[in-house]
């Protein structure tokens, strides 16, 4: 499987840019241009979730880049979720396809890749009605497995294309005891959709 991750910094002007792509093709990894950033991104091992260890590139191509995006979540540098070069290349097909090729038959094949490859995203997470938590915070429900380094740690300024009308909300997960709260963790910042949000801080009604 040949993946490609895109990776983005925060310049000078606090703009989100795009500073390369860390590409693996099938059997080693490169980076899309030779500045030290992305030659340290493609070539340093990475460590998950603080367990001490490391996944490294050598050893691991595919899952090192498949996991560059949990590494680098940062606003000022961050990875995103790998994709398929092939998946690409098949969307790309799809629009430039001459008027004898059925185009749809080639998007249909093009996301079915798609969906074979990709991994959970955060947004399969279970959240709690909690009317109690202010605007700009939502509670996880206390059994998902959640980390740290799978959300910003400061609060993002640049909205998702896909979700341009997204909203950053803080992350908590409480402890309990029974029904008592024992314990409260902050997992960072996410976007979500404010009609998501809405529902999530209205009132239970029992």
């Amino acid at each position: 499987m040949k993946l490609k991750v895109d990776i983005y910094i925060l310049n000078r002007d606090a703009e989100d840019v795009k500073a390369g792509e860390i590409i693996f093709d099938g059997e080693k990894i490169t980076a899309s241009n030779d500045s030290d950033l992305m030659r340290a991104i493609a070539s340093i091992p990475i460590e998950l979730d603080w367990s001490g260890k490391y996944i490294d590139p050598e050893k691991e191509p595919e899952r090192f880049v498949r996991n560059l995006w949990r590494r680098y979540f940062h606003p000022y540098l961050r990875a995103m979720k790998a994709t398929s070069l092939i998946f690409a290349l098949a969307v790309l097909a799809a629009a430039t396809a001459d008027a004898g090729v059925d185009r749809a038959d080639l998007a249909l094949a093009a996301a079915q890749l798609e969906q074979a490859t990709e991994t959970v995203e955060p947004g399969d997470w279970a959240f709690v009605p909690n009317a109690d938590m202010d605007e700009d915070a939502v509670e996880l429900a206390p059994e998902e497995e959640a980390y740290a380094s799978q959300f910003f740690q400061f609060k993002p300024s640049q909205r998702p294309a896909a979700g341009p009308k997204d909203i950053a909300v803080r992350v908590f997960q409480f402890l309990y005891d029974g029904d008592d709260v024992i314990g409260i963790r902050f997992l960072g910042w996410l976007w979500m959709q404010p009609e998501h949000v809405q529902a999530l801080h209205a009132e239970v009604s029992t």
